[in-house]
């Protein structure tokens, strides 16, 4: 697998989560950006005249527990890619 994609792919024994890896939770500096903006976003679509239109309240509710189901998939992946 020489070819122009190459670099693009991941591989699988090639994970940096090792105790003296310095960057062992260094995604973690782009998802939780990425969480917020899910939060916002969500909240918008489900706020906005062009989108649900449902309550405050509800949109707050809705996208802050969308944002923390996404957060602890991304957390439970990540974990379980360190453990092997």
């Amino acid at each position: 697998m020489n070819g122009i994609w190459y670099n693009y792919y991941i591989k699988p024994d090639s994970t940096d989560c090792g105790k003296e890896s310095k960057y062992r939770f260094g995604s973690l500096l782009t998802a939780l950006p990425a969480t917020f903006m899910t939060a916002v976003s969500t909240t918008y679509i489900l706020t906005a005249k062009e989108g649900f239109q449902q309550d405050t309240g509800v949109s707050y509710l809705v996208g802050a527990c969308a944002a923390a189901l996404l957060l602890g998939i991304y957390s439970f992946a990540l974990a379980r890619r360190c453990r092997k």
